[in-house]
């Protein structure tokens, strides 16, 4: 039996929002850097500016600059089985009070020659 793509991708989804807990479901964004229709933005740190608290950004094949979160509670979601890169620079989890949680998932953190990418989190009382 064959499934569409819209309709695994919907089960992938309806997954993804049935493990987060109820208080902090909200909307989702997707993420494509080609755009095109049904994209809400081409690169993550857009999405992340105009999400709010809850939501959850899924993230298509491409690569991308870094990203920053700052006292939000978002999951950031590089869709299942895609290519999902993030350029080197700063992938920073700050502030995030006990309440608050950040899911980061499907996303390659790659390097450039020396530089080698380190994550950064600090002042977190939230899960990561």
């Amino acid at each position: 039996m064959r499934f569409s793509p819209a309709l695994l991708m919907g089960a992938v989804l309806a997954g993804v929002l049935a493990a987060t807990p109820a208080a902090a479901q909200g909307a989702l964004w997707i993420v494509d850097d080609d755009g095109g229709p049904g994209v809400d933005a081409t690169d993550i740190q857009a999405a992340i500016d105009a999400a709010a608290d809850g939501d959850v950004i899924l993230v298509r094949s491409g690569v991308y600059s870094s990203l920053v979160l700052d006292g939000r509670s978002l999951s950031v979601i590089g869709e299942d089985g895609e290519d999902v890169e993030l350029a080197p620079g700063t992938v920073s989890v700050a502030h995030l009070a006990a309440d608050q949680r950040v899911l980061l998932r499907g996303l390659d953190v790659v390097h450039a020659g020396f530089f080698l990418p380190t994550p950064s989190f600090r002042d977190c009382a939230g899960a990561i």
